[in-house]
């Protein structure tokens, strides 16, 4: 693809640029940069054209606004739409955000995500899923699902254990955390200044995409077959998100959500 055919896949709340074998995403939500449906959807056939393009040599993510991303967007009706109707409608919902995470992870060329204030639930997911994550140390990620009745699926999280250990795996996606940055090992972060993420950001995706592409995608490649073996089924974690979503405490954890109380749950 020419460089100046990538600002076609602008739309559904997504900028896309390119320059200097670098496409530039930038996700433009405002407020708050939620993902919808729609945005997903678009994202999904973004990462499906990059994989195919030989011309891509590095890949950068970035939004506009105060925070990264605030997850999923709960008032999208498509959204609602599918997370109440029946099973196989709650299973797409899931399998696409995995397709989104998978394919991301997937990709040949390295990726950069920039990351500025918070990275909620998909948000999170996809800073997470990056090659390469640049933030300030006070910027926050969290993943609230635990908190709104539901699995953390996505396949995310074999990719939180190993980018992240553990224990902050836990604190992440079972006490619902809203992790700073700095508090994270050392290396799942470049630590940068207040306002410089975007432009650091920026320079070390041009410094990735300025070094010898097939080389590049050959230690990539590498790095995808060693951490392969720990990968979740994708059947099975898809069928355990939906069937949160089926579960009477999710709808109570959602009620509660909104009238801004403390949900009661009954374990069904």
């Amino acid at each position: 693809m020419r460089a100046d055919e990538w600002e076609s896949y602008s739309g559904a709340g997504w900028r896309v640029e390119s320059a200097e074998h670098v496409v530039k995403l930038r996700l433009d939500r405002p407020p708050g940069n939620r993902l919808n449906i729609a945005a997903l959807e678009r994202l999904n056939d973004i990462v499906h054209a990059l994989a195919q393009d030989e011309w891509v040599r590095a890949v950068l993510l970035w939004s506009t606004g105060e925070d990264f991303c605030q997850g999923v967007d709960l008032n999208d009706e498509e959204l609602v739409a599918l997370m109440t109707e029946g099973r196989t409608e709650r299973m797409r919902f899931a399998k696409l955000g995995q397709q989104v995470i998978e394919g991301w992870i997937s990709l040949p060329m390295p990726t950069v995500a920039a990351l500025r204030g918070h990275a909620i639930g998909g948000g999170a997911c996809l800073i997470t899923a990056s090659d390469f994550r640049v933030a300030h140390p006070s910027a926050r990620l969290s993943f609230p699902e635990i908190d709104r009745g539901l699995h953390l699926g996505w396949g995310i999280l074999p990719r939180v254990v190993r980018e992240f250990g553990l224990p902050w795996a836990r604190r992440l996606a079972m006490v619902g955390e809203k992790v700073q940055i700095g508090s994270l090992p050392d290396r799942a972060f470049y630590q940068v200044g207040e306002g410089q993420e975007d432009e650091q950001a920026e320079r070390l995706a041009l410094a990735l995409a300025s070094k010898p592409p097939m080389a590049m995608r050959t230690i990539k490649s590498v790095f995808r077959e060693i951490t392969k073996e720990d990968n979740l089924d994708t059947e099975d974690d898809a069928l355990h998100f939906a069937q949160t979503i089926a579960s009477q405490d999710f709808t109570e954890a959602l009620a509660a959500f909104f009238e801004k109380r403390k949900g009661d749950y009954k374990g069904m």
